[in-house]
């Protein structure tokens, strides 16, 4: 059985929202929930959370898992303070059952290690791993309702930003309208 530890400091989606409320930044883009009533939020997209695990691991052998099936696992999960974990407490909230992580960390590659060393399952949004560029992780879908989030641009309601953060903004609303 592994400890729970947590690795490694790095900016949470709670941390672009507190940078982008006290005036660090003009905007972020991040994981928020469109009801945040002091910001004005931008849906880009929506991102599900899958499964990560070595190829040689039981769960790869199945094409998707339910929530029930992940907690048979020892999971690696972002921290506390990310929306990602707030979504994955959630989800499992919403299927009658709570997660103990075998680990956390604050950023993605740290849990994309710990799944390479064998740690165990990492739930991570499928947006964080190229399948063209890491060959050694099988892609598990979840099936169990809750496991999606939405990206968006977040900003101060009513301030207007610098013409370079308007035109950063643009390019990114049309960039996302293409792909």
């Amino acid at each position: 059985s592994l400890d729970n530890k947590r690795a490694d400091p790095a900016p949470l989606g709670d941390d672009i929202v507190a940078m982008v409320k006290a005036g660090e930044v003009e905007f972020g883009v991040t994981d928020v929930s469109p009801k945040t009533v002091d910001l004005d939020v931008q849906p880009l997209w929506e991102d599900r959370l899958c499964a990560f695990c070595p190829l040689d691991h039981p769960l790869s052998q199945q094409e998707d898992a339910s929530a029930a099936d992940l907690l048979k696992h020892n999971l690696l999960l972002l921290s506390h303070g990310s929306g990602i974990r707030r979504l994955i407490d959630a989800a499992f909230a919403m299927h009658g059952s709570s997660v103990l992580p075998a680990c956390e960390a604050t950023n993605n590659a740290t849990l994309i290690g710990m799944v390479h060393a064998g740690l165990g399952v990492a739930i991570l949004p499928q947006s964080a791993i190229d399948p063209r560029i890491e060959h050694r992780l099988q892609q598990v879908d979840i099936r169990s309702a809750g496991f999606t989030r939405q990206i968006a641009i977040v900003k101060i309601k009513g301030k207007t930003l610098s013409p370079a953060a308007e035109d950063f903004i643009r390019a990114v609303m049309a960039a996302d309208r293409i792909s």
